[in-house]
């Protein structure tokens, strides 16, 4: 990657009845052969025509519906069968929600766990139906078929009560975003779209990877360090964002390639300087960091123009997280340094929704 002298290549993170027709037996009375059949009593061949209006002939006989097929999916707690559904489902946080929204389901509640800011233009664009997050009664008077959140401690936590109401299915949190989904999917009856909605996200890598190579931009090393109260945090390989930055062929320094995989990676301050000399710095910043970011810190030195990005998008595992990302490194490294706002996600949602259904 040929590193910018400007040092201007810099960024901020974050799914019948059965009718039967009855037929009179015959009158086996033999005065009864003089007696001309009603349409009740009467046995009607192919050849035999009615005098009963055809709007009031009862309806054919129809075979039962076979019942759904029974799946097993593998959460944060173990295997879980059930019967999917895409109706009447109690979503636990924002990441399932996005989770649900991108294969076209629509929950009948969405409880605002983490009261996430990013997530919150895309609940009000799509109609979903928000609530603060409530007790087990207040969950069941919503009768539920299902509950599906990400595997938060909260979430597991409360786990037995839960399924004394119903059906819950919770995918693991550390597990990659695609995987959750795949869980959502297969729990919702909407595995194929599931599947579509990774791949546009995997196009969209290599598009940009593709790009990246053409203008010899690739390869480089980049840094991600964000705040969080008075500690500072780089995001290691098992995140979204080290995840992306590694299909799209950048490196990352030693500290921040943790062969353990662990996600969020401390950094002590007199390694701020060394960590953020890299070809390319995202230092994520908002709520979740007071909204400072790492290039206030006096020891670190990236140059002037230092672009914006959000944390709260940045931090988070789904797809429109993903979008997001990418649109950021693309704004940056090739486009105008103007990366994604809040006031930008309904924008992303909707290419995002656009680029998904194009596949």
């Amino acid at each position: 990657m040929n590193r910018p002298t400007s040092r201007r290549f810099r960024a901020t993170a974050i799914v019948a009845a059965l009718v039967a027709v009855a037929t009179a037996c015959a009158d086996d009375d033999p005065a009864s052969e003089t007696t001309a059949p009603t349409a009740a009593s009467e046995e009607l061949s192919p050849e035999t025509s009615s005098d009963v209006p055809e709007d009031e002939q009862p309806p054919p006989a129809t075979e039962p519906d076979e019942p759904a097929a029974e799946v097993t999916v593998v959460d944060a707690v173990g295997e879980v069968t059930l019967t999917p559904t895409d109706t009447g489902i109690y979503v636990l946080d924002e990441n399932a929600a996005i989770g649900l929204l991108t294969l076209g389901v629509e929950p009948i509640a969405v409880a605002r766990f983490y009261q996430d800011v990013a997530v919150a233009p895309v609940l009000e664009l799509t109609d979903s139906n928000t609530v603060e997050p409530g007790s087990i009664e207040a969950i069941a008077a919503t009768n539920p078929e299902l509950i599906v959140g990400v595997g938060h401690p909260s979430h597991i936590e409360a786990r037995p009560q839960l399924e004394g109401v119903t059906t819950v299915v919770t995918p693991d949190g550390a597990s990659t975003w695609g995987d959750q989904l795949r869980v959502f999917g297969a729990a919702t009856g909407t595995d194929e779209r599931a599947e579509v909605v990774v791949s546009a996200v995997e196009t969209r890598i290599q598009e940009l990877r593709s790009a990246l190579v053409e203008a010899d931009l690739d390869g480089g090393e980049v840094s991600i360090i964000q705040t969080f109260g008075t500690d500072y945090y780089t995001y290691g390989p098992a995140t979204l964002a080290g995840e992306l930055m590694a299909a799209l062929g950048f490196t990352r320094s030693e500290l921040q390639s943790d062969p353990d995989g662990i996600r969020f990676i401390q950094v002590a301050p007199e390694l701020l300087a060394q960590e953020t000399d890299a070809d390319l710095v995202f230092a994520p910043a908002g709520s979740d960091s007071d909204g400072v970011s790492v290039f206030d810190n006096p020891t670190v030195d990236v140059g002037d123009t230092p672009s914006g990005v959000v944390l709260e998008v940045w931090f988070q595992a789904h797809a429109l997280a993903a979008w997001v990302i990418l649109d950021d490194i693309e704004a940056v490294l090739l486009g105008d340094g103007q990366t994604t706002t809040l006031d930008d996600v309904p924008d992303v949602w909707n290419d995002l929704i656009a680029a998904v259904d194009a596949q």
